[in-house]
């Protein structure tokens, strides 16, 4: 555990780290608009919203990703986007945790989150 807290605070001390994990908040979306929506989030925000049936077995892979588990079946920009976004706002990541599994599954918790943050997302290519 020492040297995990050792290693960020080096990396939290280092320009060039720090202007490139800027960098790669910014390529993945991740702003201070969209930190502040996302904090506007709520249990009945995703409990609410009204998804459509789908065929759940696409959705069935799971991938480990760094310290957080995201689904396989979101793109690389959104996989990579989900990890950042979680590891950057606590509020999102407590709310997947109370949601998933209880109340969403995993994949109906991203639609809605990427639905909800579309409009301050670019587009994706």
């Amino acid at each position: 555990m020492y040297w995990l807290k050792r290693t960020l605070s080096k990396s939290s001390r280092n320009p060039n780290t720090a202007t490139q994990q800027q960098h790669e908040q910014e390529h993945h979306g991740i702003t201070d608009e969209l930190i502040n929506l996302v904090k506007s989030f709520t249990i009945d925000t995703f409990k609410n919203f009204p998804l459509q049936d789908e065929d759940e077995s696409s959705y069935s892979e799971e991938v480990e990703s760094t310290s957080t588990r995201v689904r396989k079946d979101l793109s690389q920009w959104q996989e990579r986007h989900a990890v950042l976004i979680l590891s950057n706002v606590k509020e999102i990541s407590q709310l997947r945790y109370v949601l998933c599994p209880r109340h969403l599954k995993e994949n109906q918790f991203w639609i809605i989150y990427f639905t909800l943050a579309r409009s301050h997302l670019a587009p994706v290519a």
